[in-house]
């Protein structure tokens, strides 16, 4: 992320989910994240892709990028949804789905 934001310039906050790794308890995370009207949100961890799954059909302004395994990457999902492996291209597909989603913001 710190990566595309030199890139284009976009602001960029960590917002780590504390206490229990649960959907219950990331999901009043990713909800903050929905008030900011953040243009793209990184879920990594089990219960955040879960709850930014549920929720991304809700937000189609929104592009989230979901750190996933292979066997989860065979779900649908909506079009405003990228899924990265967690491999040696992670770094590039964030970065990537952060500059689109700034020239898109930018037309």
């Amino acid at each position: 992320m710190q990566k595309a934001s030199l890139d284009t310039r976009a602001r960029v906050t960590y917002v780590p989910v504390t206490g229990v790794q649960s959907v219950g308890n990331a999901r009043p995370f990713f909800n903050s994240l929905m008030q900011r009207q953040c243009d793209v949100v990184l879920a990594v961890g089990t219960p955040q892709v879960r709850v930014t799954q549920a929720a991304a059909g809700k937000n189609p302004s929104v592009r989230f990028v979901v750190v996933d395994d292979a066997s989860g990457a065979k779900a649908e999902r909506p079009g405003n949804v990228t899924v990265a492996q967690p491999d040696g291209e992670l770094e590039e597909t964030v970065a990537e789905a952060i500059r689109r989603a700034v020239r898109a913001a930018e037309e």
